[in-house]
């Protein structure tokens, strides 16, 4: 990855021959082509160990990367994870284009072509994610457009760091920082397949987060995916993603999960009353709570309780 040497901080352009000087110092093998005649751009970059986040403002301009031939040893690696904030732009690599409206996401790799082109006045938020590895996997997604909503939790990582510096983010430093943007890109966006990105440790830690959520909240009623989604920063079909990798459906495991607490609570005690054990635990019918209690133990809640 490019070793990213601009100081902290924003920086203005005073012209095209400046701002490629600029731009070369963060972002390496680049090019920038604009109408000198009132062409401005300014650049704040904050770095946080190996993290690096750059947000660029520009007037219309024409971006090229990747430009110079190198052999294997000497090519980039890693790539460039692009949040557009202001403005239309477009994103071409690999023989893709992705037009990204505010709010939107891709990524780029380094090392190879691509071009960024916006004609109108612009805002973009770039992550530099170094060394990655899974090439397979980080390559589905080079130059395709991902509205906001499809990855909330990468566009609200991002929009935080923009607003941070170094001084605030001391868990960020080292490798820490770069390690949590790849777990959030391995878990927010899908395989074109339907498939989240293959990263078991990142979906793992995900899982362990939601269970853990559900167990919190399974008493509120209308508990769903989204209402999960929105505790945890993600969208409702990654939920549903989580949940079926364990072989089941939401509904499903919160059916399971209530009939379990139910069944405890009904043995525990034999003072409170079998409907008002139902609603405590997230049943607001009581006819609906029986038959699913019979289907799933044998017998009636209050045969249950009297030990048959």
């Amino acid at each position: 990855m490019t070793n990213m040497t601009l100081p902290q901080g924003t920086l203005e352009a005073g012209g095209l021959n400046q701002w490629n000087d600029l731009v070369g110092n963060v972002f390496g093998d680049i090019a920038v082509d604009a109408p000198a005649r009132g062409f401005h751009a300014s650049i704040k970059h904050q770095a946080w160990g190996t993290l690096a986040m750059s947000t660029v403002d520009s007037t219309p301009a024409r971006v090229e990367g990747g430009t110079r031939c190198a052999g294997p040893r000497e090519r980039a690696r890693g790539g460039f994870l692009l949040l557009n904030v202001l403005g239309h732009t477009t994103v071409s690599q690999d023989g893709r284009q992705a037009v990204l409206g505010p709010g939107d996401l891709t990524v780029v790799r380094q090392g190879e072509f691509y071009c960024i082109e916006f004609d109108e006045v612009h805002r973009m938020q770039v992550l530099a994610l170094p060394e990655l590895d899974d090439r397979s996997a980080f390559d589905e997604h080079v130059a395709r457009g991902h509205p906001g909503r499809e990855a909330p939790l990468l566009g609200a990582f991002m929009t935080q760091l923009a607003g941070m510096n170094d001084s605030l983010a001391p868990s960020l430093d080292g490798n820490a920082g770069v390690r949590l943007a790849l777990d959030l890109l391995a878990f927010s966006w899908p395989r074109r397949g339907g498939d989240a990105l293959v990263d078991h440790g990142a979906l793992e830690k995900w899982e362990r987060l939601l269970m853990a959520c559900i167990e919190r909240e399974l008493c509120d009623p209308d508990l769903d995916a989204h209402a999960l989604g929105r505790t945890l920063g993600i969208s409702a079909r990654y939920v549903q993603m989580v949940l079926a990798r364990r072989g089941t459906t939401l509904t499903a495991y919160l059916q399971e999960r209530r009939l379990q607490r139910a069944a405890q609570r009904l043995r525990a005690s034999d003072a409170a009353r079998i409907g008002d054990i139902a609603l405590e635990i997230g049943f607001n019918d009581l006819s609906h709570f029986c038959r699913c209690f019979r289907r799933r133990f044998g017998c009636s809640a209050r045969d249950w309780r009297q030990g048959h």
